[in-house]
């Protein structure tokens, strides 16, 4: 475990440009200034150029596998976007050392 500080750049994919610019935004707006400062951890962390937020379409937003109900077909787009970033051999070689733990 590394101490904050010391965290890579790290992107985080949203498809919803409102909360994308409420985090890139450093000034309070009649919408934002009830939540209280400690919270804004999106916002510290992107100044700090420790994340990164990027938009992406809705349908590529693979986090809805784990948020959402699906179609079929939606379930089955999303997986193969998720075999292609980790390939199977991968997914052999960690169920492999699961077992031989």
């Amino acid at each position: 475990n590394e101490p904050v500080d010391r965290v890579f750049n790290t992107n985080l994919y949203l498809d919803n440009s409102s909360a994308i610019a409420m985090g890139r935004s450093f000034r309070d707006t009649k919408h934002t200034r009830h939540i209280l400062r400690r919270y804004h951890f999106v916002r510290t962390s992107v100044e700090n150029k420790r994340l990164t937020l990027v938009w992406i379409p809705t349908e590529h937003q693979l986090a809805d596998l784990a948020t959402k109900i699906l179609s079929g077909a939606r379930t089955s787009f999303l997986t193969s976007i998720i075999m292609t970033i980790v390939p199977e051999k991968n997914i052999q070689d960690s169920k492999r050392s699961a077992q031989e733990e």
